[in-house]
C-alpha cells in the first residue's frame, strides 16, 4: 500500500469529510484497489444504464480479485467505494452535481444541507480521492484535456493539471476525447510530468478512435509493464502520474462526433462535453451509449490486470510433510524434518518468497518442522517418514519410505479443504504428487474457480507421477525426471525412445511447459511449440552422507522464488530463475541436510 489509509483517516477532521468503506481498506492493505469515478453516472448515461455500466464495471474488476472503489459525494462525505444501495442513489439522482477540484469542498458542504445533492466526481475528482486515501489505479472512460481554441481561452480540464500532481498514479482510460485539441493536450500533459503510454497500441486512442498522425511517447505492451512503471515511478518519487491509452475504434461514431463538435462551436466551459455527448447518441441513435459501456468496461478490465500484475504472489506448496530418519553404522539416528512439498516451502521461503505450506503435521512432532512457514498442524496423524542407511563411507545401503496411514490422508485432505477458499489473492501453487485423491478432487474445483492461479505439478515417484496427468490442462509447469516424465507419457498414449522428443510432445500438446531434470546432464526445457532447451549443470561432489535428498526440492523452491522475486512470473525469464535454481540444488547435494541453511534472499539477489 503507497500509504496508510488508517494514519491519514485517523483524525476527527479527516473522517468528517471522507468515509472509505471497510471493503476498500480491506483491500487497500494488499494494494489491490481500482478506483471509478461517478461522474459517468451522474451526467454521463441515462437511466439505467447507468446504474447497470456501473455495476458491471464494479464485477468485472472483482471477478479478478481486485476490490473496485467507485467515488462519489453523498450526505456530506466524500465516499470512496460505495453500497449497491448508494449506487442506486447515485444513478437516480436529481440533484447531481458535477464535482472538480475546485468545487469539491462546495459540493461535500451543500450536500450535508441537502442529501438530495449528489457529487458525481470527474476525473480530477477522482483523483484528488485516489492522493487522499492510497489508491493508485483507477479506471474511466476517457480524460478532459485541451479545447478547441484553448490557446486563446484557457479553456483546459483540471484532469491534465491533477495528473500532473498524482504522482504514482496510473488513470486507464480510451484517451483524450476526439473533440478535443489532442496536440495541446499532449503538450499540457508533458509538460505537467504525466507519463502518456499506448496500451499494447503504437496508434494514439482518441477515445472512438486512434490517431494514425499522434503516437503514445510510451508503448506498454502489458499490465506487467504498467505495474512495473508504477513501483519504479513511486520508489523514485516521480511528480506526475500516467495516462494509459486502451484504443477502442469505431469509424462510425468517430463521424458523428466531429459533426457534434462542429455544432458545439458556441459552447464552453463545463456543458460542452454534456451537449455533444447527447448530440452523438442522437446522431448514432444511441449507437455511442452502447461504444461508451464497451469502451468502459475494456478500460476496468484492464485496469484490474495492472492490479493484479501488482500483486506479491504467494507460493501455497500442496502436499507431504514426512521425518526423515538418517541411521549412521555407529548406530546414532538423527531425525530431521522433510517431504517433498516440506522442502519446496522451505527452499522457497529460504529465497524470500512468501510462502504456504498446506499439509499435516502431528503435534508431537512439530519440534522437527522448525520452519516459519504457515502449516497446517493436525492431532493424532501418523507422519509419512523416510529410513535411509548409511556405511562408513557415507552410502546409502538401505532406504524406504512411509505413506502414512489412511488417518494421515484424512488429515492432508482436511488440511486442504481448510486451506481452499475464495480470496482470490494471487498465487502460484505448487502441487506434489503424494496426495490422496480427494484431495485431487477438492484441488480441481478450486482452480476451476481460480482462472487467474498458476499451476506448478511437481512428480514425486514415477508410479506417482501419472497421478498428476489429469491437471496439465490447469498446468503452466511441470518438473519431473526422466523416468517420471516416461510415466506421464504412458498415461497420455505418447510413445518415443527419446527423452527430448516425449517433452516436446506432451509440451505442444498439453500447452504445458516442462523441465526435465536429468541429475548431473542438467535440465531441458520443453515450451509449447518451441525447440528443446538444454541447460548443463557443473558435476558436484556429494557430501557426507552420500545423498541427493532434497536436492530436486531445492531446485523447484528455490526456482520458483527467483521467477516470482526477481522476474515477475515473466515467461521469457523463467529459463534464468531455473539456472538459480540448479546452483541452490548444487547447494543442497553439498549438505548433510533436505534444504542448504546457506540459501537466503540475500543469497539469491547476490548470485543474480
Amino acid at each position: 500500500m503507497r500509504r496508510s489509509v488508517v494514519r491519514l483517516l485517523s483524525t476527527r477532521r479527516h473522517w468528517s469529510s471522507i468515509e472509505v468503506k471497510d471493503e476498500v481498506k480491506q483491500g487497500l492493505k494488499r494494494n489491490a484497489v481500482v478506483a471509478l469515478e461517478s461522474t459517468i453516472i451522474t451526467h454521463g448515461l441515462p437511466w439505467p444504464e447507468n446504474l447497470k455500466t456501473a455495476q458491471s464495471v464494479e464485477e468485472i474488476i472483482r471477478a479478478k480479485g481486485i476490490v473496485p472503489a467507485t467515488i462519489a459525494i453523498l450526505d456530506g462525505k466524500l465516499k470512496v467505494g460505495l453500497t449497491n444501495e448508494e449506487l442506486v442513489r447515485v444513478a437516480q439522482a436529481k440533484k447531481a452535481k458535477k464535482t472538480s477540484t475546485q468545487n469539491l469542498a462546495a459540493v461535500i458542504v451543500e450536500s450535508r444541507l441537502d442529501s438530495e445533492i449528489i457529487g458525481g466526481t470527474t476525473v480530477a475528482g477522482t483523483l484528488l480521492a485516489c492522493r487522499i486515501v492510497g489508491i493508485d489505479i483507477f479506471a474511466t472512460g476517457g480524460i478532459g484535456g485541451v479545447h478547441a481554441g484553448g490557446e486563446h481561452t484557457m479553456d483546459i480540464s483540471a484532469d491534465l493539471i491533477e495528473l500532473g500532481r498524482s504522482s504514482g498514479i496510473a488513470v486507464v482510460c480510451a484517451g483524450c476525447k476526439s473533440i478535443l485539441d489532442i496536440e495541446r493536450t499532449l503538450q499540457v500533459l508533458e509538460t505537467q510530468g504525466v507519463a502518456v503510454m499506448g496500451y499494447q497500441t503504437n496508434e494514439l486512442p482518441t477515445f472512438y478512435s486512434t490517431s494514425k498522425q499522434l503516437k503514445p511517447p510510451i508503448f506498454a505492451k502489458d499490465a506487467n509493464f504498467v505495474a512495473q512503471w508504477l513501483d519504479t515511478s513511486q520508489q523514485l518519487n516521480l511528480p506526475g502520474g500516467a495516462l494509459i491509452a486502451v484504443p477502442h475504434n469505431d469509424d462510425s461514431i468517430e463521424i458523428a462526433v466531429q459533426q457534434a463538435k462542429e455544432e458545439a462551436k458556441a459552447i464552453t466551459g463545463p456543458e460542452a462535453t454534456p451537449f455533444m455527448l447527447q448530440r452523438i447518441a442522437q446522431i448514432t441513435n444511441n449507437k455511442s451509449i452502447q461504444a461508451n459501456v464497451a469502451l468502459i468496461q475494456r478500460n476496468a478490465t484492464v485496469a484490474a490486470d495492472i492490479a493484479l500484475a501488482k500483486q506479491p504472489v504467494q507460493i501455497v506448496v500442496f502436499g507431504v510433510a514426512a521425518l526423515d530418519h538418517h541411521h549412521y553404522h555407529d548406530n546414532k539416528v538423527v531425525v530431521t524434518s522433510g517431504g517433498v512439498a516440506r522442502n519446496i516451502a522451505e527452499a522457497a521461503g529460504r529465497a524470500g518468497a512468501n510462502v504456504t505450506l498446506v499439509s499435516a503435521i502431528r503435534k508431537g512432532d512439530i519440534s522437527h518442522f522448525d520452519c516459519s512457514f504457515c502449516q497446517y498442524v493436525q492431532d493424532e496423524t501418523d507422519m509419512p517418514n523416510y529410513q535411509a542407511h548409511y556405511d562408513a563411507f557415507g552410502s546409502v545401503t538401505k532406504e524406504s519410505f512411509f505413506d502414512g496411514t489412511q488417518t494421515y490422508n484424512d488429515s492432508l485432505l482436511k488440511a486442504v479443504r481448510t486451506c481452499i477458499h475464495k480470496d482470490r489473492s494471487k498465487k502460484l501453487i505448487i502441487l506434489d504428487a503424494d496426495l490422496p485423491e480427494p484431495a485431487f478432487d477438492a484441488i480441481e474445483k478450486y482452480l476451476l474457480e481460480l482462472p487467474h492461479t498458476t499451476l506448478w505439478l511437481e512428480p514425486t515417484t514415477p508410479t506417482k507421477a501419472s497421478r498428476l496427468c489429469r491437471f496439465l490442462p490447469y498446468a503452466s509447469l511441470a518438473t519431473p525426471n526422466s523416468v517420471e516424465l516416461e510415466a506421464m507419457a504412458q498415461t497420455l498414449g505418447i510413445q518415443s525412445d527419446c527423452i527430448e522428443q516425449l517433452a516436446y510432445t506432451i509440451a505442444t500438446k498439453t500447452r504445458t511447459t516442462l523441465v526435465v531434470t536429468r541429475g548431473h546432464e542438467g535440465i531441458l526445457v520443453a515450451t509449447p511449440g518451441n525447440q528443446i532447451k538444454t541447460l548443463h549443470t557443473t558435476p558436484i561432489p556429494l557430501s557426507f552422507p552420500n545423498t541427493t535428498l532434497g536436492a530436486g526440492d531445492t531446485f523447484v523452491g528455490v526456482t520458483a522464488a527467483a521467477w516470482i522475486r526477481l522476474f515477475r512470473m515473466d515467461s521469457s525469464r523463467l529459463v534464468d530463475a531455473l539456472s538459480l535454481g540448479m546452483k541452490a540444488a548444487a547447494l543442497t547435494v553439498q549438505s548433510p541436510v533436505s534444504v542448504h541453511p546457506s540459501i537466503t534472499p540475500e543469497w539469491l539477489d547476490n548470485t543474480y
